[in-house]
């Protein structure tokens, strides 16, 4: 009715104390005190008060969130492996008993001491992004814009990839019957390396030539044809096992059969052996020859979208940038601005 009244009042927040460390931050509550004149709310001060020993979120409940929003999401296992290893590694980095305070500033020092102090490789510090505005966007809701958290871009450079003559030569002359196996799924079925590993008896059709792939990149599962010469390859790696070969034996192991090779043991004998032929480049990798075969499936003018099939990819933009330009073409472009006979400007 005219008169002025104040008062205070707690609002709950989760605001740190600005300059303090991850470990003593206190939580505060603000004290606002405002004003009401004539119907009309005014807010005179904000003063926070620190509520002290008082924990929101416990490192439990947070993992418990993080292991439900990424299973809505629908990740790969091989993805949310990735992101569970990196915010592991971020909250040991933090190191606070209430996960509820992290900041985007935190957040960004982290991504800071993993390109200064660990110098990782540019692949591996964007996992270490993802995971981030994974755990900002989605589990703690933290406001962020990308450019906060930003990925390292790599430099866009030609990957060097095999020709079909190098790739023979590859294999003809390897002694190694599991490497000449490796090199003949890899380039004659576009097969990725972890998919290589994981390939069971089970999984291969010796009647109509297939294989099924299980638990690939995206978790999809898909069937590959190979060729009567990988066949050949395959059979007389088959006979130097000298073993009875169970269903669910793996077809690259080490010591037992229920245990798979691990990809760095098939991607250093790989990279030891190319090092004795004269068009080895220190860019290969085994993952060169997938380029190889995309680039050879489409020198042959095999459609897009089926080579996309073939390797197992979403998306067509990604199948692209594994084509490389077969540079003849380059060399018989034909001129366009020709005229035909008879006929006038």
């Amino acid at each position: 009715k005219g008169r002025s009244h104040s008062w205070g009042f707690g609002l709950f927040c989760t605001k740190p104390r600005c300059g303090q460390p991850n470990s003593v931050r206190p939580r505060l509550t603000p004290l606002i005190t405002a004003m009401c004149l004539k119907g009309v709310p005014k807010i005179l001060s904000i003063r926070y008060i620190p509520l002290e020993g008082v924990v929101f979120l416990t490192r439990l409940e947070l993992t418990d969130r993080i292991d439900l929003t990424l299973n809505i999401r629908g990740l790969s296992k091989r993805t949310v492996k990735i992101y569970k290893t990196w915010l592991t590694r971020f909250f040991d980095y933090v190191d606070v008993e209430d996960p509820s305070t992290i900041t985007l500033y935190d957040c960004q020092k982290f991504l800071n001491h993993l390109r200064n102090d660990k110098n990782y490789a540019i692949r591996t510090h964007n996992q270490a992004v993802y995971a981030l505005r994974h755990l900002c966007g989605t589990v703690l809701m933290i406001p962020y814009d990308k450019n906060a958290l930003p990925r390292i871009r790599p430099p866009k450079t030609d990957k060097p990839f095999f020709s079909g003559e190098q790739v023979i030569q590859l294999i003809d002359q390897c002694e190694d019957l599991e490497l000449k196996a490796a090199i003949a799924l890899s380039f004659g079925c576009g097969l990725r390396i972890q998919e290589i590993t994981n390939i069971q008896f089970r999984h291969i059709n010796k009647v109509s030539h297939t294989i099924t792939i299980e638990n690939s990149k995206n978790d999809r599962t898909r069937t590959v044809k190979y060729s009567p010469s990988t066949a050949a390859i395959l059979n007389s790696f088959f006979l130097s096992r000298q073993m009875i070969l169970r269903p669910d034996d793996f077809l690259f192991h080490r010591k037992s059969p229920q245990c798979p090779m691990k990809t760095s043991a098939l991607t250093q004998k790989f990279s030891h052996y190319i090092k004795g032929f004269p068009f080895s480049l220190p860019e290969h990798t085994f993952h060169s020859l997938r380029h190889s075969f995309a680039t050879m499936l489409a020198w042959k003018n095999v459609p897009l979208p089926q080579i996309q099939k073939l390797m197992g990819h979403a998306s067509a933009a990604t199948t692209a940038t594994y084509i490389h330009i077969n540079e003849s073409y380059l060399v018989e472009l034909p001129d366009v601005l020709t005229r035909k006979e008879g006929k006038s400007s």
